[in-house]
């Protein structure tokens, strides 16, 4: 064998490897949340469960057992956070979280009762008892995943817990002093911190078991979008297992809308650009592509939601007016942009057809993004007892360039930069000369909107405020940010205590 020959088989075999991998999946967004986000969540929910059981130390049902032979009962059973636990996070890549908490302390009262049959006598005692547990700490140690419904999963590979202190009281008990004796004995202490680890970290297991098994395995992965229109969903499983660094955790979901049936990429029209989510000194980050978007608009135009039909009835009084064929000049309506239209059917009003040519398009860039479109716009003259007539039908390319900011903290503000609406065809039985027509149309509309855009961004400046407490959890989203970076959208924020 040559050496050529050999080294064209290795390079055949290398290839043929590199293919059989899967190509992993772009996703459509994605949210990143630091290790030092995950401590202030943390500490907040502590100090709220604090607080709860300061203010009511939380009531457990009682308890009763009984025979032929015993009776048994447990009642005031009441149990109080006493100290609120030093919590941390730490990451392991690529999967790992440690859940660290210490010096935790509570304590548990309530009165107890027995009564037993002893051969031909009736034996009976009662009294009070009070436990109180200082210095609990435990070490949770669990791995993140994606299952194959592209669901979060989470596992415990590992607890360590320790108690320093344990107290006991007994009060009002024939056997008061034998207890008492019992309790000081060196081994049952043992034993009972012996017991109390592992309630601790049989507790922890149920609990991410149950975190797993109940609320990860039935988080759905897809959603219909539209009230009534169950064949619209949108897909946002997760792409790959949680991300875990070192600093952080990045989860990514597809972030795809589909129709139902459609395949993953739906045959590879529309491919998921690569997201970019750089270095942030941000607690919490979101990104996302323009992919959630645009296979939106590329559902609409495969559905009959690609067409909109308007009249005085589904418009609002503020905007019926537009339908108009005449208006002062003051006023915007149809024949602010269609003079002809005002002289063919003057004090008349209109119905419009608005329906998608061409599928919208996102496009993100630095500090700002656009959007283009193409549209036809059919101008329908409808009076009672009447048939329809279609009086006007124009085909226009539309691109929108603008930005969004945030404003104080809490408001979301936005900007149009650019507008641009070029007619490319009419249709009309009343049209001498469309060329001329389309450009008396486009010269008019440019000028109407170098008048809206002002009056637009007046209305866009004001913004909209967003929640940014939650007074329920004892949190605050703090220096929020939104930036615009190519081909992703990122919104950054910190978290703080209320």
């Amino acid at each position: 064998m040559s050496t050529r020959t050999f080294i064209l088989i290795c390079f055949s075999l290398c290839l043929a490897v590199a293919l059989s991998q899967p190509v992993p999946e772009n996703p459509g967004f994605a949210y990143r949340v630091s290790v030092s986000a995950l401590n202030v969540i943390s500490e907040a929910l502590w100090t709220t469960l604090k607080k709860n059981f300061d203010l009511d130390p939380h009531m457990i049902p009682d308890q009763n057992t009984s025979d032929s032979m015993s009776n048994h009962s447990v009642s005031n059973i009441t149990f109080q956070l006493s100290a609120v636990p030093r919590s941390n996070f730490s990451f392991q890549p690529p999967d790992g979280v440690t859940w660290t908490l210490s010096k935790i302390g509570f304590s548990f009262a309530c009165n107890w009762s027995y009564e037993r049959q002893v051969f031909f006598m009736r034996e009976n005692d009662s009294g009070s008892v009070s436990v109180s547990v200082n210095g609990l700490s435990a070490v949770i140690k669990t791995i993140l995943g994606r299952n194959d419904r592209e669901q979060p999963t989470i596992s415990m590979t590992n607890c360590s817990a320790s108690v320093e202190k344990v107290s006991l009281e007994i009060e009002g008990s024939y056997y008061q002093k034998i207890y008492d004796m019992m309790f000081r004995n060196d081994l049952v202490k043992r034993e009972i911190k012996k017991t109390m680890t592992r309630a601790a970290c049989d507790l922890v297991d149920r609990a991410v078991m149950r975190l797993n098994n109940e609320v990860f395995a039935n988080m759905p992965t897809k959603s219909p979008i539209f009230c009534g229109r169950s064949d619209l969903i949108f897909d946002y499983g997760l792409t790959a297992a949680p991300i875990v660094t070192k600093s952080h955790v990045q989860v990514n979901h597809r972030g795809m809308f589909m129709l139902v049936g459609d395949p993953v990429g739906r045959l590879g029209l529309l491919k998921a650009p690569k997201i970019s989510m750089p270095a942030s000194k941000y607690m919490v980050s979101t990104s996302k592509t323009n992919y959630p978007f645009n296979t939106l608009s590329d559902t609409i135009m495969r559905s009959n939601l690609s067409s909109l039909y308007l009249t005085r009835t589904n418009l609002s009084s503020t905007f019926e007016s537009i339908l108009d064929t005449t208006c002062d000049n003051q006023s915007i309506c149809i024949g602010t942009f269609v003079s002809e239209i005002s002289k063919w059917h003057e004090n008349k009003s209109m119905n419009m057809m608005i329906k998608l040519t061409t599928r919208p398009n996102l496009i993100i860039k630095k500090n700002s993004f656009t959007l283009t479109a193409g549209l036809r716009t059919s101008f329908i003259l409808s009076e009672p007892n009447e048939t329809d007539t279609e009086t006007l039908t124009l085909d226009a390319s539309v691109s929108l360039t603008g930005t969004a900011y945030m404003v104080n903290n809490d408001t979301l503000a936005g900007k149009l930069i650019a507008v641009k609406v070029l007619f490319t065809s009419a249709s009309s039985p009343f049209i001498k000369s469309n060329a001329t027509f389309l450009k008396r149309l486009n010269q008019k509309t440019d000028h109407v909107l170098t008048k809206l855009i002002p009056r637009i961004n007046k209305w866009l400046g004001v913004g909209v405020e967003l929640p940014t407490q939650s007074p329920q959890f004892g949190l605050q989203a703090v220096g929020l940010k939104l930036m615009f970076i190519p081909g992703t959208t990122i919104f950054n924020f910190d978290l703080a205590l209320l």
